[in-house]
């Protein structure tokens, strides 16, 4: 008698929840790029300068104010364009290459910095020499765990709170 009230269904008839899904809108890995670069590229330059000019926050605020900041940019320059917010899967892919990327910019304005090492001398033979190299694969990893989580995240919640609130 149960089983004639409650049919067995089954699960894959659920979406998941936290599953990605691409639509036919969702933007491809090279179109999310053209987000991804200027991301990178102002996450790993702008604290320096808004330290240079004195901006009043430093350390994890300075960082915490840049990610919300490009965050904001982000989705508005998305939604300006194409008329939509972020699917999570386009969040993802944002937040990979952004996180790539800067694993990139990072090391080598790490190596070129505190190591002097220039790009012609850049070879593993000298990585692996100066000690570097497991260095830069610690910070590297850490790093890009850590921006992966900050950027993809950052862009979904801040979404999210974004269209609870009606932007």
């Amino acid at each position: 008698m149960q089983d004639d009230l409650f049919p067995a269904q089954d699960p894959t008839d659920y979406p998941d929840p936290v599953g990605m899904q691409q639509t036919a809108h969702t933007k491809s890995w090279i179109s999310t790029v053209g987000y991804a670069l200027p991301y990178a590229l102002a996450y790993v330059f702008a604290p320096s300068q808004l330290t240079q000019v004195n901006f009043p926050l430093s350390g994890i605020g300075l960082s915490l104010a840049v990610l919300l900041l490009l965050n904001i940019v982000v989705l508005g320059i998305f939604r300006a364009t194409q008329k939509r917010p972020l699917e999570r899967i386009e969040c993802h892919r944002i937040g990979v290459l952004t996180a790539l990327l800067t694993l990139m910019a990072t090391s080598l304005l790490m190596l070129h910095t505190l190591y002097d090492i220039s790009a012609g001398e850049m070879s593993m033979t000298a990585l692996q020499q100066n000690g570097v190299l497991p260095m830069l694969v610690i910070s590297g990893a850490i790093g890009l765990f850590i921006n992966y989580i900050a950027v993809t995240y950052g862009l979904w919640l801040l979404q999210k709170l974004g269209l609870k609130l009606g932007f």
